[in-house]
């Protein structure tokens, strides 16, 4: 049951290595939990101001989180076009190791 359960979990990883990608969804878990925590603290302590106090200082407090949240999916978005490249790269160089085989045989 554990086992299945870890697998659907793997499917939603984003990258090939394990480690690095459970520390990514950890970081962006982090990250959101803290855009949340700014914005909803604000809230509670200008709301007896005025909802516009409030809005503005949840804005200003949940900006830190949502800043971490962009800079980690722009590097996650990096990694992941790296690892493309590379299995691209290994697509073409069998490519063209048939060509060439292909070519040898004729």
């Amino acid at each position: 049951m554990l086992s299945k359960t870890f697998a659907a979990f793997a499917n939603f990883m984003r990258l090939r290595s394990r480690f690095l990608s459970a520390l990514v969804n950890f970081l962006l878990g982090v990250a959101w939990a803290l855009a949340l925590i700014g914005a909803l603290s604000a809230i509670l302590t200008y709301a007896s101001f005025s909802l516009l106090a409030a809005a503005l200082h949840s804005v200003i407090w949940a900006t830190p989180g949502l800043f971490l949240v962009l800079l980690i999916e722009y590097l996650l978005a990096g990694f992941q076009r790296t690892e493309e490249l590379r299995r691209q790269g290994r697509v073409l160089d069998a490519l063209l190791e048939t060509i060439k085989k292909d070519a040898s045989s004729r």
